[in-house]
């Protein structure tokens, strides 16, 4: 019974701190509660997490950032997301290895709207959330299913680099 809310913390949790590893937490999501249940404790849990780092930011700025990311990288996509729309952001909170939590902050930092975030945030982390809980809940069929995340994550990159490309050639 304890299971779903530990878990759930552990999300919101992970947001705030760096070590505690997103990606393992939703595959084991996945593999525990199966795929619909480790979709919805993943999902909402972290959406939940994600518009709390975004109201904090707005509400207490930079520093209470800085409490919980890096000055360095907080100015490296403070940069990336001037001028940014939902579509960077579902990007940058799909994509792995980049500072998904960090983006966050940078858009509560920004001048985002707390509604324009929330959908940003809900399809990022949906589409992220779903993609990592099958490999966990379907983790006795992986070899066909570790193809399907790898295509799609593969995807996601190209995506985001090309995303990327355009917005630094329209900015020189």
């Amino acid at each position: 019974m304890w299971g779903p809310a530990v878990l759930s913390m552990l999300f919101i949790l992970q947001t705030f701190l760096a070590f505690i590893p997103g990606q393992a937490l939703m595959v084991a999501s996945g593999y525990i509660y199966g795929f619909s249940g480790g979709i919805l404790i993943t999902w909402i849990s972290l959406v939940f997490g994600g518009q709390m780092a975004f109201w904090l930011a707005r509400r207490y700025g930079r520093p209470f950032a800085e409490k919980w990311i890096s000055s360095e990288i907080l100015n490296r996509w403070d940069k990336s997301a001037a001028g940014q729309g939902v579509p960077f952001y579902i990007v940058t909170l799909v994509m792995p290895f980049f500072p998904n939590d960090a983006m966050c902050y940078v858009a509560g930092l920004g001048n985002m709207t707390h509604r324009r975030f929330l959908v940003a945030n809900t399809l990022g982390r949906g589409i992220a959330s779903l993609l990592t809980v099958v490999v966990g809940a379907f983790s006795e069929k992986i070899p066909g299913l570790v193809w399907i995340a790898v295509i799609g994550f593969v995807f996601l990159g190209v995506f985001g680099w090309i995303a990327a490309r355009r917005f630094a050639n329209s900015q020189g």
